[in-house]
């Protein structure tokens, strides 16, 4: 039967040393190894606490895993934390405006003078052009004019597919920055505090198993010969 007063014991010790590992983490935003040690402690003695009475290999086991699912978990909550932070001044899909529009329709103007011949100077290099500043002010003013010729509805519609374009290109974009990040936040010394941490919480959860009592060996009296 699982030792289930233990596990939990277990869960709550390695989540309190999870919660320290995240404040220090965010908060100096440096990872202190020695933290995931503690983890493995903390929920160790969790085990220890609520299932002192059950104590054996298997309640070592499941201190060594609910530790190391805590300390990955802690650190991919310091990831996101980070990133929230990094990501806060980037623009929603809803903030886009009607500029957006134009630069769309900037972008077949560029193509239809390109088609004619027609030569364009850019103001600047700019591999993604999306302001008034980065077009040339005759392809600007150009887009501008079309746009307004449009009706209410048909710059709704076209302002709506420019939204969910961006949306889906920033949804792409943060995962997989997310996922750069979640897997640079790991080097070697990691694997060093991981085994530390799992054979601390395996060591202090199955204590008991070292300390069975010792066997009783009947003792035989033999008669004086």
């Amino acid at each position: 039967m699982m030792p289930l007063k233990g596990l939990l014991g277990a869960v709550v010790g390695a989540t309190l040393g999870a919660l320290i590992w995240i404040a220090i983490g965010y908060y100096t935003g440096f990872e202190v190894g020695y933290i995931a040690w503690g983890v493995g402690l903390l929920a160790g003695i969790g085990m220890q606490f609520a299932g002192s009475e059950r104590l054996s290999p298997v309640t070592g086991a499941l201190a060594t895993v609910t530790a190391v699912m805590a300390i990955l978990i802690a650190k991919y909550a310091v990831v996101e934390m980070v990133m929230a932070d990094a990501l806060a001044d980037i623009p929603s899909a809803s903030e886009i405006g009607a500029d957006a529009g134009i630069a769309g329709i900037a972008d077949e103007v560029v193509n239809e003078f390109d088609a004619a011949g027609k030569t364009v100077q850019w103001p600047a290099e700019d591999d993604d052009a999306t302001t008034e500043e980065s077009y040339p002010a005759d392809v600007w003013r150009e887009a501008r004019t079309r746009w307004e010729e449009l009706s209410a509805e048909e710059q709704a519609a076209r302002l709506e597919a420019v939204r969910t374009e961006y949306e889906e290109s920033l949804e792409e974009l943060v995962a997989g920055l997310r996922k750069q990040a979640f897997i640079e936040s790991f080097s070697g010394f990691d694997l060093l505090w991981f085994a530390l941490a799992a054979y601390t919480a395996y060591k202090v959860a199955s204590a008991a198993s070292s300390h069975s009592p010792p066997s009783e060996t009947p003792t035989v009296e033999q008669e004086p010969g």
